[in-house]
């Protein structure tokens, strides 16, 4: 069976305002209900931040089969938009 779906296609950089978090995940929709998890958001600035703007998540690269690469990969692209400006909430970055 067929599905339509609809596309945005942007350069990534005219969102950059937008990014706050970066992750990897081999289930995007389960990783999301980790991080709005209620008992989560006095202690994680991700969690709060979700649970606020029920944010949308889209897939940047992959999938990468070996995690070890999926952490090294990760780990770019965190350099690479805090570089670029983004202020991150990912553990790491504050």
């Amino acid at each position: 069976m067929l599905r339509d779906e609809t596309v945005d296609v942007a350069d990534w950089r005219t969102y950059l305002q937008y990014i706050r978090y970066v992750g990897i995940s081999s289930d995007l929709r389960k990783r999301y209900k980790q991080h709005c998890n209620p008992k989560k958001a006095n202690k994680h600035p991700v969690a709060r931040w979700a649970k606020e703007v029920h944010p949308v998540m889209i897939q940047v690269e992959g999938p990468i089969r070996n995690r070890a690469l999926a952490r090294i990969r990760e780990r770019m692209w965190i350099r690479q938009l805090e570089d670029a400006g983004c202020r991150l909430l990912n553990m790491r970055s504050l």
